[in-house]
């Protein structure tokens, strides 16, 4: 009696699945997002903020985008400093240029333009800072040598830590303060430009001087013309000076200044 070999019909399968997925059955097939590696769009962008409390997982199935990746667009989206919030919400390149020039140019800068600015001379520029163990602030000519301060630093003003520094003064003349928002080295904040107040600091110099001769006209006369009262006026503004760690001729809004020697 002879045998017959009955072979099973299997049936048609797509070429690209293995042998492995044929011999355990169908599987599902993983479908890769349709917009996996484009960018956002701005549409792409309002729809994710106008639905973003519903499930990530709707969300992505609707853009055609990953979960993760719409969890972190989500949080770009709600942080104004990138480029998707600032599109989304409508922020201008104006309005980021205006906040750009309302910022206070660090004391660095300053630093780094009078150290390599061939026009000008460390000479004429005295630094303000903050010490720990003083409650006034300190003054030192910019070219001073480091005496007080741990490290290899030889100058004062590479000494010193960028936070404890105040001012800085151009012959007198305010030019940078931290406290007070002035920026008159670049111009930041509306200030002026450091090369006009060269231009003009002899004018700056003599509306100085014209101001103190009438401040002191005009306390002489207060305090019944007693020279000697005066003197002892101004001591006192002296006194005040040493306690409340600024410069007289600093805080005055007219750059006034009782204790000159002119």
């Amino acid at each position: 009696m002879g045998f017959m070999l009955v072979v099973p019909h299997w049936p048609a399968l797509p070429a690209h699945l293995g042998i492995a997925r044929i011999l355990r059955g169908a599987e599902p097939q993983l479908c890769m997002p349709a917009h996996l590696y484009e960018p956002y769009t701005r549409a792409d962008d309002q729809y994710l903020w106008a639905h973003r409390n519903e499930p990530v997982e709707v969300l992505a199935e609707a853009l055609g985008r990953g979960p993760r990746s719409c969890v972190a667009r989500l949080k770009r989206l709600r942080d104004p400093s990138t480029e998707g919030h600032r599109r989304l919400f409508g922020v201008c390149e104006e309005a980021l240029s205006d906040a750009k020039e309302t910022a206070l140019r660090p004391a660095r800068d300053v630093i780094q333009r009078i150290l390599h600015d061939p026009a000008l001379s460390v000479s004429d520029f005295v630094v303000g800072y903050r010490d720990r163990f003083e409650t006034a602030t300190l003054e030192c000519p910019f070219d001073a040598p480091n005496e007080s301060i741990r490290g290899r630093e030889r100058s004062m003003v590479a000494a010193l830590p960028e936070h404890r520094i105040e001012y800085f003064v151009y012959r007198g003349q305010l030019i940078w303060h931290k406290g007070q928002r002035l920026d008159d080295v670049f111009g930041s904040r509306g200030g002026a430009r450091l090369k006009d107040v060269i231009a003009q600091h002899g004018a700056w110099e003599q509306v100085r001087k014209r101001r103190l001769r009438s401040a002191r006209m005009h306390a002489l006369a207060a305090l019944g013309g007693s020279t000697a009262k005066l003197g002892s006026f101004v001591e006192s503004l002296g006194q005040v000076r040493r306690c409340d760690g600024h410069r007289w001729a600093l805080i005055a809004s007219d750059g006034l200044c009782l204790t000159s020697s002119d």
